[in-house]
């Protein structure tokens, strides 16, 4: 585990918890606070890109990419889920 100097202790890896707060069915809400939901139950991940486009519409995957903090090709492949659900502007 990583030494943390700020706090004099070692923590485990952030993305643990991450993961086991999914698997339990914890969610963090609109006022970032904690809710438990049905356990590893979680939206799809193409409905990002259905979420970004209600509010930054007309916009390309590259704009979605560069929002969400993900690689371009990460970012195509969820555009591409929805693709055929999206119209041109």
């Amino acid at each position: 585990m990583p030494w943390c100097k700020g706090c004099r202790s070692h923590h485990v890896a952030p993305m643990l918890w991450r993961y086991g707060g999914v698997k339990a069915g914890a969610r963090l809400d609109s006022e970032r606070c904690y809710v438990l939901g049905k356990p590893g139950r979680a939206p799809a991940a193409g409905e990002a890109v259905r979420r970004f486009l209600h509010f930054y519409a007309p916009a390309t995957s590259t704009d979605f990419a560069a929002w969400a903090g993900l690689a371009k090709p990460h970012a195509q492949r969820l555009w591409a889920q929805v693709e055929g659900d999206l119209d041109e502007v």
